[in-house]
């Protein structure tokens, strides 16, 4: 397991891939998967890609192979690709690049190693990206950067950084950033943080819990201080890369499970634990660097799906099991190590990755709006059949 965990170190520099649902109009019969202008739309080699949507468009940040790994932010204009502001606007190389959208305002998070590896958020102001913050507010050596924005205010979460804290959790407050919870984090040896906001305004994070056996934890703020949401360490073996997501107040996480071969798992909260979503390890093959969503009560999980050559694969759970969205493994080539996030929305997945079948250049496709394919709510989810809670 320790080999994995360096290998795995390894892969996060090398690509988070990232789906999106969104609005579409009605489907045909047959289902599949479509290029989004044309491939390779980065120009240059992208090892990693984050896509987000603004006001409805999809958007993708890489570092750009053309300009020494800087930033590149690409949007779509309905037939092509077009550069968000400058090309290669960070002042180095972008390490652990995400991208976030409120609206049609775009935000960009990335570690800065010419500032001795410091988070460095930005804001697309219309004409040029703008620095969020002041320069330095992380403090050196942090690490895994996960940027939400919610209501219009940015959160983050990260490792290491000035507080020499396994995990740290900020919110921009309108001209500086101020740590969530204060020095009252629990804990050390935590990895792989995943950062949610609710309605309540308030923040969860899910980890891999060095203190738990590196099983997955979730963690609630509740305006004074961290609180676990069901027990500490709940999944039953070692539990890598959990990805959080709240929807209607319920908390969904998929992880890497250690107990099932490394295959994905999905679990749910029912407002006292946490309960197994279909089967343990439902994936084809090991699940590298999963993302998940939830739309319609229906939860979406995507991968890097060794179990078809380290293509992209995303499943949904309807009719009490999982099945393939599209097809398994429906990418040309493998994927670039992806991780691959969703957004809920109504019906259109977008997937964004690094293409190993390209020269490692981006590549973006979708899958429904009117073309070939649709995704529909599960109604028997929606009226509640499935078990679920409110978040406390």
């Amino acid at each position: 397991m320790k080999e994995r965990r360096t290998w795995k170190a390894v892969r996060r520099g090398i690509l988070a891939g990232i789906l999106a649902l969104l609005a579409g109009t009605p489907p045909s019969e047959a289902a599949s998967w479509r290029i989004v202008g044309e491939r390779g739309c980065s120009g240059g080699t992208a090892e990693t890609v984050s896509l987000a949507l603004a006001a409805g468009t999809p958007c993708i940040a890489f570092p750009d192979g053309e300009r020494d790994g800087r930033a590149t932010v690409l949007r779509f204009k309905g037939k092509d690709w077009g550069p968000v502001g400058e090309r290669g606007f960070t002042p180095g190389p972008a390490d652990r690049l995400g991208l976030a959208a409120d609206g049609g305002t775009l935000y960009a998070a990335c570690l800065d190693w010419t500032a001795g590896r410091t988070v460095r958020v930005f804001r697309f102001g219309g004409t040029a990206w703008e620095p969020v913050g002041e320069e330095g507010f992380s403090g050196e050596r942090a690490d895994d950067p996960v940027l939400v924005v919610s209501g219009g205010v940015p959160w983050l979460a990260f490792t290491g950084g000035r507080f020499s804290s396994a995990l740290t959790v900020m919110r921009f407050g309108g001209t500086s950033w101020e740590r969530v919870g204060g020095e009252d984090f629990p804990g050390r040896g935590i990895t792989g943080p995943s950062l949610a906001v609710g309605e309540d305004g308030l923040p969860r994070v899910a980890f891999t819990d060095g203190q738990n056996g590196l099983r997955v934890t979730v963690m609630r703020f509740d305006g004074d201080s961290w609180r676990p949401v069901g027990r500490r360490g709940f999944s039953t073996g070692e539990a890598y890369d959990p990805v959080l997501v709240l929807k209607d107040g319920v908390p969904w996480v998929a992880f890497t499970d250690g107990a099932a071969d490394m295959g994905a798992t999905v679990m749910r909260f029912d407002g006292t634990g946490w309960g197994v979503v279909g089967d343990r390890g439902f994936s084809p093959g090991q699940a590298d660097l999963l993302r998940l969503a939830v739309y319609g009560g229906v939860p979406y999980a995507a991968f890097t799906d060794f179990g078809n050559r380290r293509r992209a694969t995303v499943m949904r759970f309807t009719g009490g099991r999982w099945e393939a969205v599209g097809g398994e493994g429906f990418s040309e080539g493998p994927v670039g190590w992806a991780g691959l996030d969703i957004t809920p929305g109504k019906g259109v997945l977008y997937a964004a990755f690094p293409d190993e079948a390209d020269g490692l250049r981006a590549t973006v496709m979708r899958f429904g709006g009117g073309h070939r394919g649709w995704l529909r709510p599960d109604r028997r989810d929606r009226r509640g059949e499935n078990p679920g809670g409110a978040c406390p």
